[in-house]
């Protein structure tokens, strides 16, 4: 459909595959990379239908070292390390509910012990998290002159319990790092 004509315009750019012929790239995904504006998928694996079915679709065009905790948790969170920085990309989609129910999560329960457990067993010197929304409060309004919780904003809880975990496990060196792009093309 359209992601692979989207993948199929990207890799037929001479520019791109000069570049991933010679660069390591990794990837996670967002909102439009799975289906409309500010899309939640939910808690489960197999629902709505084609979330899988477009979990595939990334996995053939993004060469990623994992895809979340497959087989029984799929998604594209994964982790990779380049001398002495370790970066932890995280899915911000696949299991992320609803912004509005109380306890709301982003990265679901085990993308997130996943990520707090790599975080502290991290023998790196950095350790960059990287997020396909802001961190930060008000960091993208609404549109109709509102906030923006289809960002961390939207689950501060969550946000919360990942940086009291890095301030109380004394774990140094992590940076944040966050985006907003529908594509990277």
């Amino acid at each position: 459909g359209l992601h692979d004509y989207t993948y199929y315009c990207r890799q037929s750019r001479l520019e791109w595959r000069r570049l991933v012929s010679s660069t390591p790239v990794y990837a996670i995904w967002d909102d439009h990379d799975v289906a409309v504006d500010d899309v939640f998928m939910g808690p489960y694996r197999d629902r709505p239908v084609w979330k899988q079915g477009h979990q595939r679709v990334f996995r053939r065009n993004w060469n990623n070292p994992t895809y979340g905790a497959e087989p029984e948790w799929p998604a594209t969170w994964h982790r990779f390390r380049l001398g002495r920085v370790e970066f932890f990309m995280l899915d911000g989609r696949f299991y992320r509910e609803n912004y509005l129910r109380p306890g709301a999560s982003m990265l679901g329960p085990v993308q997130k012990a996943w990520l707090l457990q790599a975080l502290q067993a991290s023998t790196a010197d950095f350790k960059v998290i990287a997020s396909p929304v802001p961190w930060a409060d008000d960091a993208k309004t609404a549109e109709a002159g509102g906030v923006a919780n289809d960002t961390w904003q939207g689950y501060r809880e969550e946000r919360e319990e990942i940086y009291d975990f890095i301030f109380r496990q004394r774990i140094n060196g992590v940076l944040l790092l966050a985006s907003d792009r529908h594509r990277s093309d």
